[in-house]
């Protein structure tokens, strides 16, 4: 049974078997259930290793959408594979898969601290900032600016002092 420290606040870290019913004055039957597991004390910290500073996580989280909106954007491109187009939609189709895939992996290794994943995270950026800047005026100004935002977001959030100091500590001397 799970112990309870009189205000009613269950102590989950005792694991025992319920086999029988039990029931006392005024408590209702306990059901048969299967072992309790404690969950993890959310006041511990976790033993992961160093946590990255929010603007380097929005940075990221920035470049990981980028990275799938590129992959998705290749993998669009695959009905259009036909005939005479074939050997040209396969070779873009391959260059937004893996420029997509290096860029979310470049993500995923400076939100776990490696320095070597900052600069093809913020040359992909500043490629983002002109191809934004090309697609300026008409209909698809609004690409634009979405495009150009995101990417000045994320080189902000790279280039922020917490970010710096949190990859420069990560890094073996």
């Amino acid at each position: 049974m799970v112990s309870s420290d009189g205000q009613g606040n269950q102590d989950l870290r005792l694991v025992t078997w319920v086999t029988q019913p039990v029931s006392g004055a005024g408590r209702p039957p306990v059901v048969p259930s299967a072992l309790v597991t404690s969950s993890p004390d959310p006041s511990t910290p976790a033993a992961s290793g160093p946590v990255p500073p929010p603007p380097l996580v929005v940075a990221v989280s920035l470049a990981a959408l980028e990275a799938a909106v590129l992959v998705l954007y290749g993998l669009s491109l695959l009905p259009s594979m036909e005939g005479e187009r074939l050997a040209m939609g396969a070779s873009t189709v391959l260059f937004f898969a893996v420029y997509g895939g290096f860029l979310g992996y470049c993500a995923v290794q400076l939100y776990r601290l490696r320095s070597w994943a900052r600069p093809p995270l913020v040359l992909a950026q500043l490629l983002q900032i002109f191809v934004g800047a090309s697609f300026w005026g008409g209909s698809t100004s609004v690409i634009a600016v979405v495009a150009i935002a995101t990417a000045v977001i994320a080189i902000a959030g790279v280039f922020h002092p917490a970010s710096i100091a949190a990859v420069e500590q990560s890094d073996p001397a």
